[in-house]
């Protein structure tokens, strides 16, 4: 028998030859390298998978099972329905996002709010009260045909970001976010002969905050264009649309253009991470009363009374114990701090304490404590520009020394005159 070319004669320095009959090797080689081998057999398939380890058991599947279960879990949104709250599984480039948990169909009802289909929309609609807002939509709706223009006294206060200090040049920030251009961040300034130098400062830190907290909530590679526009600018849709493209110009040099780019799927995705970046709170609490570790949206009604009134110096929210309340005041407290030293002045001590817990802001104290302690009552007063509490006005009333921003939490049952805003809010 003549042995094939797979064997080598072994002569003790040499290498040792294997003797092989006529076609054997390449039978067995070809059996083991194909990569699938299914069998039916009862509605049974078994699956014969290479792999490295050499001792692994038939793996045998019903049907199409695993093809479904596979498909199932590479969808982009995964949600689980469990007592009225719903978790999003968000794809994302912070690989360690914690779990976004909504309440019902909250956060639907807020992008159908915010976003208006076909329409360039300016959002909060209070803005649209000032006259160089006004000017402003109408510069944008004659070259943007759909988007969303949210404006605000300051960005990083009211969308929820971690930006420098708002430069006293600085009128209002506009996040522009439109189908077929870059989403641009603008900062109006009523000074142009003056040292702009903290105002670009400022422009740039919202700028990289946005793409930031963007990134965080989706998987598109995502950029945003920056600068300043005099407030004369918007007299004139010529200088207007000129110093935007100076903008873009000068930008577009140090960024990747497919990081700039915008398609109507990108739109939606960059849309919806935004919404989802301003809307989440990180103040609730779990069943036992612990700070839970998933970040939760906030109702369709707490986000109408944070992001409608976040700018307003005096705020009445009428809101009834437990109906979450409590979160809404921590989160509002928080975004406060982020422009200016707040105060959180709670009417029980216990609320105080899960705030220190959570450290969400400067000074948290309870009202029997303020009152009590002279001393300390004079020196926050005269360190805090917002006070956030469930106190009621005849409480506050005899503590304050100067004006500051304030938002009142109160029983429904409480006399003011004046407006309220009323509110459904999610438990905490």
């Amino acid at each position: 028998m003549e042995p094939s070319r797979y064997g080598m004669k072994y002569t003790g320095d040499q290498p040792l030859r294997v003797d092989a009959d006529d076609d054997s090797f390449e039978r067995i080689q070809r059996n083991i390298s194909q990569e699938k081998v299914t069998v039916k057999k009862n509605k049974a398939s078994e699956e014969n998978k290479t792999s490295f380890y050499h001792r692994l058991p038939p793996v045998k599947v019903v049907d199409d099972s695993f093809d479904r279960i596979q498909s199932h879990v590479s969808k982009e949104k995964v949600t689980v329905r469990k007592d009225k709250a719903s978790v999003d599984h968000i794809k994302s480039f912070d690989h360690r996002l914690p779990p976004v948990k909504a309440v019902d169909d909250s956060f639907d009802r807020i992008q159908s709010h915010v976003f208006k289909e076909n329409t360039l929309a300016l959002y909060p609609t209070v803005a649209e009260k000032h006259h160089l807002t006004r000017l402003l939509k109408l510069r944008l709706a004659a070259t943007h045909t759909a988007g969303l223009a949210y404006i605000a006294k300051n960005l990083a206060i009211s969308t929820n970001l971690v930006a420098k200090p708002k430069p006293d040049n600085v009128l209002f920030d506009i996040c522009l976010i439109t189908q077929t251009k870059p989403t641009v961040i603008l900062s109006i300034v009523k000074d142009p002969n003056a040292d702009l130098t903290a105002s670009r400062r400022y422009n740039l830190s919202l700028a990289k905050a946005v793409t930031d907290t963007i990134r965080r909530f989706t998987d598109e590679q995502f950029c945003s264009m920056y600068g300043l526009i005099n407030e004369s600018t918007l007299a004139d849709q010529r200088s207007f649309d000129e110093a935007l493209l100076k903008i873009k110009a000068e930008v577009s040099r140090i960024c990747v253009p497919d990081s700039l780019s915008m398609s109507m799927q990108k739109y939606e995705k960059v849309g919806r991470a935004f919404l989802m970046s301003m809307g989440v709170t990180r103040f609730v609490t779990d069943e036992t009363g612990e700070i839970s570790t998933a970040l939760w949206l906030l109702t369709f009604d707490q986000f109408l009374v944070l992001t409608e009134n976040i700018d307003r110096n005096e705020v009445h929210v009428p809101a009834k114990y437990h109906s979450g309340i409590h979160v809404l005041m921590r989160e509002v407290a928080s975004r406060l701090e982020k422009g200016a030293p707040t105060l959180l002045l709670h009417s029980s001590n216990k609320n105080v304490e899960l705030a220190r817990r959570m450290s969400v802001c400067s000074y948290m104290c309870d009202l029997d404590e303020f009152q009590q302690d002279r001393n300390k009552q004079i020196h926050v007063l005269l360190n805090v520009d917002n006070i956030v509490t469930d106190c009621t006005q005849r409480d506050i009333a005899p503590l304050m020394t100067h004006n500051p921003n304030i938002w009142y939490f109160e029983d429904e049952e409480t006399d003011s005159l004046q407006e309220e805003v009323t509110c459904n809010l999610m438990g905490g």
